[in-house]
């Protein structure tokens, strides 16, 4: 994973996480890396890894279970908002920088229309 130097790391890391979450290669079923584990990968201090863990576990993203550690959650409200609230982030940063562009909106709904998923 390459950083952002304009972001700090633990934020990386969260969107990180979440991405592996939202795109099922971390799953309900298994137990998610440690932090030393999550810092080794990634190549940072684990300190940072903790404090994007705690941010998770406070917004019940990641679950600690007791003598297994932790988890992502099994409450798919939960994961529902997180795919919801990363869509709309996705779309300001592109609402915005389309009017940046000065480009028309009516042309740009009909490239997203015309595009293949």
């Amino acid at each position: 994973m390459e950083f952002n130097e304009n972001l700090p790391i633990y934020l990386q890391i969260i969107s990180y996480v979440e991405e592996q979450i939202l795109t099922k290669h971390w799953s309900t079923e298994k137990k998610v890396p440690s932090v030393r584990e999550l810092a080794k990968e990634l190549q940072v201090n684990p300190g940072t890894v903790q404090k994007a863990y705690a941010n998770l576990e406070q917004r019940k993203i990641l679950i600690t279970m007791r003598g297994i550690g932790k988890q992502v959650t099994t409450d798919q409200q939960i994961i529902k908002t997180l795919r919801e609230s990363r869509l709309e982030e996705s779309l300001r940063l592109f609402c915005d920088e389309m009017k940046q562009l000065n480009m028309e909106k009516k042309i740009v709904i009909e490239k997203i229309i015309g595009r293949q998923w």
